[in-house]
């Protein structure tokens, strides 16, 4: 499979690429971009295959005899999905680019440990954006109910704005270890990839982006499965506001220990996917938006170097049309200039020793006028 790259030779670092701890960082603002393009598009993608992990977490998976008989059903409530997913990653990356900056660039801490902290902080700060997303998105996942809107509003209503955090502390144990393990993961195997191939820290590589991002989110997601069922268990009985400790009695007295990996495949999959969609993307797009500020930067430098160079052109002219002035007025004296008797000639020497009419070209004008009038009559 060919290689898809768009290079950034002389870029600054982003968040996740480091490979040292003293890169430069790129603009946050294009990790939140970027971030933000780049979940939803891949939260997109793997919405079906989430969905019938949902169902099998929830004991839905036969559900009005079977959803598979209904395709169309997997696709309920991706538009809310992917615009959620954005949204919500995008909060993360805020935290996530921040904190890794101050470790790696500023502390200096290696970037396996920078990832791994960083990655749960962006989880802790984002939570109070994305749990409310999550609960609709996964209520309607569910089959629960029709649409995300019709989903908050009931939600809101039969429990107040609480209802929307229902899981919000196994969701916070699940995503700081999920996070924290796959954004360490990719930064680390994205680091020996550079270092193996010669890769800038700035570069983007489809085809090796994808690999790495779908080997971190498969491992990261087997991990912590267990506190995905509890918080899917939470929030899809949110209008019931289960607590933490009845949604692990409710997975033990229906599934024992082995309801906790419920879904493990399709979770592993489901985010191995979603990793390597997201994580090539990423990368994609922030390459290309810094190589437009790369640009940019570059033509207002040149802008710069033209103003200066022209508001130092004035003196310029003002010494040859001196130079000139004093060369013409000497040819009108009679004296001998290179060898050449100048000739009192009036017309053209004086009309070019006047004023500023000659510009920069004035010695050449002299030049030009004496080798004209210079021979002797």
């Amino acid at each position: 499979m060919p290689q898809s790259s768009s290079k950034n030779k002389n870029d600054s670092t982003a968040t996740p690429v480091s490979a040292t701890a003293t890169a430069p960082a790129m603009k946050p603002p294009n990790d939140v971009i970027a971030g933000a393009a780049g979940r939803a598009i891949s939260q997109s993608t793997i919405h079906p295959i989430d969905t019938i992990k949902v169902r099998m977490q929830t004991g839905g998976l036969m559900r009005g005899g079977g959803f598979l008989k209904n395709a169309q059903s997997l696709y309920r409530g991706v538009g809310g999905a992917g615009t959620g997913a954005g949204i919500a990653i995008g909060t993360y990356y805020a935290f996530y680019g921040s904190t890794l900056r101050l470790l790696r660039d500023h502390m200096g801490l290696p970037i396996g440990t920078a990832a791994f902290a960083a990655g749960a902080t962006g989880a802790v700060g984002s939570s109070v954006v994305k749990v409310p997303l999550a609960v609709c998105i996964r209520s309607v996942q569910a089959g629960v109910y029709p649409n995300f809107i019709t989903a908050a509003r009931e939600i809101s209503g039969a429990a107040g704005v609480r209802g929307l955090y229902t899981g919000y502390v196994p969701t916070v144990l699940e995503d700081v270890p999920d996070m924290a393990v796959k954004f360490m993961s990719y930064e680390l195997l994205r680091a020996t990839h550079m270092t193996l191939t010669g890769r800038g820290p700035g570069d983007s590589d489809a085809l090796a982006d994808l690999v790495i991002g779908g080997s971190s989110g498969a491992v990261a997601a087997a991990v912590t499965t267990p506190f995905d069922v509890v918080k899917t268990r939470m929030m899809c009985t949110a209008a019931e506001s289960p607590s933490l400790m009845q949604s692990v009695k409710m997975v033990m007295k229906s599934d024992g220990m082995r309801g906790f990996f419920a879904g493990v495949g399709p979770r592993a999959v489901s985010s191995a996917i979603n990793s390597a969609v997201f994580f090539m993307f990423f990368e994609a797009i922030r390459s290309h938006l810094e190589s437009n500020d790369r640009h940019a930067r570059n033509a207002r430098a040149a802008m710069v170097g033209t103003s200066r160079r022209c508001a130092a052109t004035p003196a310029s002219m003002a010494v040859v049309n001196k130079e000139s002035a004093i060369t013409l007025a000497e040819g009108r004296r009679g004296k001998k200039l290179r060898g050449m008797e100048v000739p009192a000639n009036g017309g053209a020497t004086n009309a070019i020793a006047r004023g500023d009419a000659a510009g920069p070209l004035g010695l050449a004008g002299a030049t030009l006028t004496l080798s004209v009038f210079g021979k002797k009559d």
